[in-house]
């Protein structure tokens, strides 16, 4: 079932309307199999449709709900995600500081996990820290915004995937 979840996320880009769908499905199916990494990834998949059509009330609604299965699921990783969309929930809501809150607690989330190492971590943690970049773009500090897109850079330098390294090296963050 993960797999399946995986692949549906790729399709977004190729048939938005279509993986919605089968990401809802695969969500129930995962949920009833017990699966709850593919419905995380389901969940998640969910959200960056919805961030994508800028529906942002739609997109806290299922980033709460990602963020109540990770904690009943005990993955902090994909609960630093909810708290990511969140963030861009909000702050594209003109809810900043709500937003602020939720970057907050997602790095706080990030900071108590043991395996840093890992692909989804290091995404995630770049993806955090790109946002709080983000905040301190919209706050008009750029020394702050500066700082944490260095940090950024830094973490995904951390990927052990050779192609995602050069693509980043290419691309000029590296």
């Amino acid at each position: 079932m993960e797999v399946f979840a995986k692949q549906n996320r790729q399709n977004l880009n190729k048939d938005a309307n279509a993986t919605i769908i089968d990401a809802k499905k695969i969500e129930k199916k995962a949920f009833l199999e017990s699966d709850h990494t593919a419905e995380l990834i389901a969940i998640s998949t969910q959200c960056v449709y919805y961030e994508k059509k800028n529906n942002f009330k739609e997109l806290i609604s299922i980033a709460k709900l990602l963020s109540i299965k990770a904690v009943s699921y005990d993955e902090p990783i994909y609960n630093a995600i909810a708290k990511d969309y969140l963030f861009r929930a909000y702050t594209f809501s003109a809810l900043k500081e709500k937003g602020l809150q939720n970057i907050k607690e997602g790095l706080a989330i990030t900071d108590k996990v043991s395996n840093k190492n890992d692909s989804l971590f290091v995404d995630t943690q770049s993806n955090l820290l790109t946002s709080f970049s983000n905040y301190y773009s919209l706050e008009r500090q750029p020394r702050e915004r500066l700082k944490y897109i260095r940090l950024a850079i830094l973490e995904r330098k951390k990927f052990k995937n050779l192609y995602y390294r050069k693509k980043l090296k290419f691309s000029g963050l590296f």
